[in-house]
């Protein structure tokens, strides 16, 4: 019978698209429903900000010689295959130039588009999530303290920091 209820457990609509992190578009990277991965005016990264212009980054895939991702297509954008997911960069939509990096165990946006700014993208699709590992250092992702901080991050229990599940929101 239409509209009856379900007998199965509540579960959120979380709808997969793909291209969202094409070359080219903006994307907000959001840690909750009021909260996102944003900069402060230093270029330095917290994941407590608003959902503004300072959160807003754009997307771009590496090329050249240096592209560790070069033997996958943007078919891998949902992270399904090609070891794992994708390979990125995020450059400030505020900062133009300043690219999101991991480096001497730091997160910060000062980054100028080389091989510290590469961040695998692994798509956790049930979820709607997902998570940004460093190229550099595998193992390594951007992750947040409990006080909204970003920190480096491991898949271990080690640190302060936890890898953070972003939900990949675009913007244009």
């Amino acid at each position: 019978w239409k509209g009856a209820p379900s007998d199965g457990p509540a579960r959120l609509l979380a709808p997969h698209c793909r291209g969202a992190l094409r070359d080219g578009g903006v994307v907000m990277l959001g840690c909750s429903a009021t909260q996102a991965l944003s900069l402060d005016h230093d270029n330095s990264v917290h994941g407590a900000g608003g959902r503004g212009p300072m959160a807003q980054f754009r997307v771009w895939r590496p090329t050249g010689e240096d592209d560790p991702d070069d033997t996958a297509g943007d078919e891998d954008d949902d992270g399904s295959g090609g070891g794992g997911g994708s390979v990125r960069l995020f450059e400030s939509v505020v900062f133009p130039d300043q690219f999101l990096r991991l480096k001497d165990g730091v997160i910060d946006c000062r980054g100028t588009g080389d091989v510290a700014c590469y961040f695998r993208v692994a798509r956790q699709k049930a979820e709607g999530t997902a998570t940004l590992e460093s190229v550099r250092q595998p193992g390594s992702f951007v992750g947040l303290t409990p006080d909204g901080r970003a920190a480096v991050a491991d898949n271990e229990d080690s640190g302060t920091a936890t890898p953070a599940r972003f939900f990949v929101e675009v913007v244009t």
